[in-house]
């Protein structure tokens, strides 16, 4: 296959650090198309075969039920799962007929052996014996008329059939069990067996734990051929034009035979531990292997005398050594899975390791099954995606900044919304980077990423929930912080701060009062000293520096393993939670051997201090939470099928309250929705999601049933371009919503990494409400917190004439209409506070709005109109109060509109101007209102309200602060 012409890619270009955004500013996205967002490739698989006739490539992932084939050399990968989500295992092309390839098919009570005529496009199950269907089995057909196929039948040893599959009859005759590859090697992308025609017939090479075997097809016996080495057998090849055999053994020793000569002949040493050996019609007298690791890629021009190492893996070159092969984002100096093939059609054309291709035999490589883009230093997936990902997360003032997290490469990030994907760190680098060693020195893990926030205001503070995947009986997971972006990162070391060391299944970082007083919640599951299995909420108030354990399985209602965490945003003092008899996926179900069957949805109302259990043994199983934001009644949990005895089958679905978890009523029943293939299987909804900013919407996510979506607040539901997703991986983790876009969400497959997806439906809907939408969170004071602070605003309030004194800022009831407003109020009296070193202390107050990013989206590049209404009695007024709207961008924080409360009374803001009782507007509401444009690359909004800062008698209100668009 000759090499792509590279065509230019229009992509935004990277400005190089943490505050840097892109341009255009915000990247638009098409709507009703699943795109992927992943780096591409580096994940395990079960079968990763290329074909010998056509070059078709198919990959089966090791997550199972995803299918993936290329049909242009690695340049593209397109989802082909078929009908129902099979699993695919092996999966063996036939050796001369283009398109056609058998495979173990297993799907609810079909299994066995099937055969597809179509490169993979749809199967035809033709031998009904399920012991076809093997993670490490592997199979081999003859093109004999009709075929035969040798195949792997796992307890059964090898089968053969010699009518195409039909019938199949033992063949084990002369061998062991044990012995067979797929009891010590994996298979995916290795080869264990070849034929060879003959003129006395077909002769069947096998490589066995204790040797290389050989067998006539028609004959009754294996044999193992005496003068090879009776050990661990890796690897076999057949050169045809030469009529040599190739076979290759553990500790890198490789023997060949001229089948005319009749002599095995030992190589020179060369290729340390060959797993795969190649040869090609066009190269006659070449064999090319491959060596798991570092070494890479070998070939022999000689029959083996000498080997020439193709692949070089130092990122420099020198006199003495010039590297040839880019580091991936996974690893800098080896090839970590296992599969090479050449090109049917083009000897020089190689494929390395799922994401390299050489165009020249060997001399040079590049990045195949993903684009590498240097300026961004990112990696641009086309479609074989094999990362296990578990979540989406976003950066709150970037548009197009989405973070990542993987199972086995932790978090990542994209900066120009899922194009393409950076890592961020590399374990191989524990010097380059804090993450690698202290993952080394403290977890066993490859970095789990299931939690992760960050600052709302401050992007460059943000917090890594790195665990393992639940196999350690000790160490299991613990928190990262870095406050400098996402290049440095510090350990919260457990010991220091009593957060535990443990797996932590969800960070929450809310807003509260400012950057100093964010709260930081942790759910983390985790082992004690006696090694029973104990959960927890933490909470830090000091940005990570300390945490305090809020409740627990040992002291509370709360049940093992805590797996999610939601909360009403208008009301953020009210949260629940849930745990799961189920354990949830990988890897909190895997730290717990023994479970109380005491799963359910958990609520509190004092902001996690204490719960309270609600729902009943129906809601065992629930693994996700998600609150409307507005309204803390109103919750839905996704309910599995729970263990044991609290397993209810019925129990699956969505279920919703609307009565503050008082009484949970089922809206969805998962069952009915499966495909008919897998409606004997248990329903499993993984993730439930409700729009931000139109909480009639809800996302439902089911396995093997894909998103289903309600638009009526779980009264109807329908699917989400299920003619398409369905051709995607069946098993998911997690749906996220866009913040900055919500009507786009980030579909998270358990073993194919993410599917973003723009809702054509939540589109119009969300396009409809915005029109006249204040875009201000909270503009009419009617929502506080427990502590009286109106939720969505920070302020600084100080109390007068002194600390012991009266606050001067509170929510009270309206004057002269009904509701709530701010009453801005001091009395007599110099301000004093001995804490303040300035002579002149001032009672300076003010209140802060940020807005949603969303309502960004909806304001940039546009005209808007900002507008509130006081109201005062006696009052006088020059500068203060004044409501500012700032715009942050990249340069840096800019004042667009001011709005004095003398606009109101006055014609000209700038005299001071004094109500006094009797005057035609003291006592009443007025109206203070300006207009002004938004920039295209805002990065956000800020209003700022300032309003006081003189020692002397104030009493007004402010209410209904609005901001929208012309």
């Amino acid at each position: 296959m000759q090499p792509p012409v590279h065509k230019p890619v229009v992509t935004p270009q990277n400005a190089g650090d943490d505050t840097s955004f892109h341009t255009p500013f915000v990247i638009p996205v098409e709507n009703g198309v699943w795109r992927t967002v992943d780096p591409g490739g580096s994940g395990g698989t079960l079968s990763h075969v290329m074909h010998p006739v056509n070059g078709t490539i198919l990959v089966f992932s090791d997550m199972s039920r995803s299918l993936l084939r290329s049909q242009d050399g690695t340049r593209t990968y397109e989802a082909i799962a078929p009908e129902g989500h099979p699993t695919l295992t092996p999966i063996v092309p036939h050796p001369a007929k283009a398109g056609v390839w058998y495979a173990g098919y297993s799907l609810d009570d079909e299994q066995g052996l099937a055969q597809s005529v179509d490169d993979g496009e749809t199967w035809s199950l033709i031998n009904p014996d399920p012991g076809a269907v093997g993670s490490n089995a592997f199979g081999l057909v003859i093109d004999t008329r009709p075929e035969t196929i040798v195949w792997d039948f796992g307890s059964k040893g090898l089968m053969v059939s010699r009518d195409q599959g039909k019938t199949f009859a033992d063949f084990n005759q002369g061998l062991s069990l044990e012995n067979l590859y797929g009891q010590y090697q994996e298979t995916s992308g290795k080869i264990p067996i070849a034929a060879i025609e003959r003129n006395s017939g077909v002769m069947v090479y096998l490589a066995c734990k204790n040797g290389i075997f050989k067998r006539n097809l028609a004959g009754s016996q294996w044999e193992a051929i005496a003068p090879l080495p009776a050990k661990k057998a890796v690897s076999l090849a057949y050169d045809s034009e030469k009529d040599w055999i190739w076979a290759g053994f553990e500790n890198g020793e490789i023997y060949v035979k001229d089948m005319m000569a009749g002599k095995w002949e030992k190589a020179a040493s060369g290729p340390p531990d060959a797993t795969i050996m190649r040869t090609h019609p066009l190269r006659p007298g070449w064999v090319w292997c491959f060596s798991h690791g570092r070494a890479g890629l070998f070939v022999s021009k000689d029959k083996g005398k000498t080997w020439e190492n193709l692949t070089r893996f130092l990122l420099f070159d020198s006199p003495d050594y010039r590297g040839n092969v880019p580091a991936s984002f996974r690893d800098r100096n080896k090839v970590i899975r296992d599969f090479f093939s050449i090109d049917p059609e083009n000897p020089d054309t190689l494929y390395l390791g799922q994401i390299y291709v050489s165009y020249d035999g060997g001399g040079t490589w590049e990045f195949g099954a993903t684009e590498y883009l240097p300026e961004q230093q990112a990696w641009h997936g086309n479609g074989l995606t094999l990362l296990t990902s578990y979540k989406a997360w976003w950066d709150q003032l970037n548009p197009n900044r989405v973070y990542l997290g993987f199972s086995d490469t932790g978090l990542m990030r994209s900066d120009d919304r899922g194009y393409s994907v950076q890592a961020l760190w590399k374990e191989k680098y524990p010097d380059i980077y804090p993450l690698a060693y202290w993952k080394n020195q403290m977890l066993d893990t490859s970095g789990s990423c299931m939690a992760f926030a960050v600052d709302p205001q401050f992007p460059q503070t943000m917090y890594y929930g790195m665990s393992n995947k639940g196999n350690s009986p000790n160490t299991s997971g613990m928190l990262f912080r870095s406050m400098h972006g996402d290049s440095f990162w510090k350990p919260v070391i457990p010991n220091k701060t009593t957060l535990p060391n443990g797996i932590i299944t969800d960070l929450i970082l809310q807003p509260g009062n400012g950057f100093t007083d964010r709260k930081l919640y942790a759910l983390v599951n985790y082992r004690t000293t006696d090694n029973s299995s104990e959960t927890g909420i933490f909470l830090s108030t000091d940005n990570g520096e300390s945490f305090k354990r809020l409740a627990g399985s040992d002291d509370s209602v709360l049940t093992f393993p805590l797996l999610d965490l939601g909360y009403c945003k208008d009301h953020p003092d009210v949260m629940y939670m849930v745990s799961s008899t189920r354990g949830g996926k990988r890897p909190a179900k895997r730290i717990r051997k023994t479970y109380d069957h005491t799963g359910g949805v958990f609520k509190s109302l004092d902001a996690g201090r204490t719960w309270i259990k609600t729902g009943g043994e129906d809601l065992a199983g629930a693994v996700e939470v998600a609150v409307h934001p507005n309204d803390p009644d109103i919750a839905y949990a996704a309910v599995v099928p729970g263990k044991g005895d609290m397993k209810l089958e019925s129990a699956a679905g969505i279920h919703k309250t609307m009565d503050g978890g008082n009484t949970w009523k089922m809206v969805l029943s998962a069952h009915e929705w499966l495909p008919e293939k897998r409606k004997s299987e248990n329903a499993e909804p993984v993730s439930i999601a409700v729009n931000p900013e139109l909480p009639d919407i809800i996302y439902a996510v089911i396995k093997y049933a894909g998103v289903l979506r309600s638009t009526n607040a779980g009264a109807t539901w329908e699917r989400v371009d299920w003619e398409n997703l369905k051709k995607f991986q069946g098993n998911y983790h997690t749906l996220t919503i866009n913040p900055h876009d919500p009507a786009e969400f980030y579909l998270s497959l358990f073993g194919n990494s993410f599917l973003a997806y723009r809702d054509p439906v939540a589109d119009a809907m969300l396009t409809q409400s915005s029109m006249g939408k204040n875009l201000i969170r909270n503009g009419d004071f009617e929502r506080t917190d427990k502590s009286g602070k109106p939720v969505h605003w920070i302020w600084n309030n100080l109390n007068h004439p002194d600390p012991e004194g009266t606050p001067i800022l509170s929510i009270e009831n309206s004057p002269e209409r009904t509701g709530r407003s701010l009453h801005v109020r001091m009395g007599e009296g110099k301000y004093v506070n001995k804490s303040f070193t300035g002579k002149n202390a001032l009672p300076i107050t003010w209140l802060e709005n940020q807005i949603s990013p969303y309502r960004v989206t909806l304001a940039r590049g546009k005209q808007i109109k900002l507008r509130y209404e006081i109201y005062a009695a006696k009052a006088k007024f020059r500068d203060l109060p004044v409501l500012s709207l700032l715009e942050i961008k990249k340069t840096g924080s800019e004042v667009k509109a001011e709005l004095p409360a003398v606009m109101g009374y006055s014609a000209t803001p700038y005299r001071r101007f004094r109500i006094d009782p009797g005057q035609n507007k003291a006592g009443k509401w007025v109206l203070v209102e300006s207009s002004a444009h938004i920039s295209e690359d805002v990065n956000s909004i800020k209003l700022v309200l300032f309003t006081s800062q003189e020692n002397e008698i104030t009493d007004f209100f402010i209410d209904d602060i609005v901001l929208e668009t012309r």
